[in-house]
């Protein structure tokens, strides 16, 4: 990916800080998922796919083709991509792409050294400008609870619209101590901490895993 970059919720973190090789898994799949839709073998790949294989994938990240499997259904059931493949290929779909990569590049840092150099003053000034800009493009504006309920049913999200708004509207639309930046990745956050543990228990549990227990190394 050249320019911008990626968010990684902290979530992620929390559930795989102890499984390396997940955690590299997804980054990696983060990092090479399409930043806009491209046609492959005449099919669209859209924004946040992108077309590999598992062989690709276990050579990319020295990882065998079984760990591989694991690992993404391990992904795919805590709801963080869908896969789908063929004997061929393999497309791997970022679930909520827009909520975690941003196309804007990183704000420009200026050396102090300029700071007396009467030649930089438009560029401070055109700088601070167009961070004001994004500033006010990225204002949070708050849902009303309809739009919250819309949202959830056109996603099928098992979580409740009117218990996630209730609960922010009595927060003052807060996440700790700092105002919310974006609505619908609270309530993606929300879905995942809800079926994360769940599914991670029964993956670990599944006989197909606990097999090759022994030579699977996370």
């Amino acid at each position: 990916m050249s320019g911008g970059y990626i968010k990684i919720q902290r979530d992620f973190i929390e559930t795989w800080h102890d499984k390396p090789n997940v955690c590299a898994m997804y980054l990696h799949l983060m990092s090479s998922a399409n930043i806009m839709a491209k046609e492959w073998q005449g099919m669209t790949v859209n924004r946040g796919e992108f077309v590999t294989s598992k062989e690709k994938l276990a050579q990319a990240l020295n990882l065998s083709v079984r760990q591989v499997r694991t690992i993404l259904s391990c992904l795919s059931k805590d709801k963080r991509i869908a896969i789908e493949s063929t004997k061929r290929w393999t497309k791997i779909i970022i679930c909520d792409y827009d909520c975690f990569e941003n196309k804007q590049p990183m704000p420009e840092i200026i050396d102090s050294s300029s700071a007396h150099n009467p030649s930089m003053d438009g560029k401070k000034n055109t700088s601070v400008s167009k961070a004001s800009t994004t500033a006010k493009r990225e204002h949070f504006s708050k849902p009303s609870i309809d739009e919250v309920r819309e949202y959830c049913s056109s996603k099928k999200s098992c979580i409740n619209a009117d218990e996630f708004w209730n609960f922010y509207e009595s927060k003052g639309w807060l996440i700790g101590k700092s105002p919310m930046k974006n609505w619908h990745a609270a309530i993606a956050s929300w879905e995942r901490k809800r079926t994360s543990a769940s599914s991670v228990s029964t993956i670990l549990t599944n006989n197909s895993i606990d097999k090759y227990n022994n030579d699977i190394t996370w």
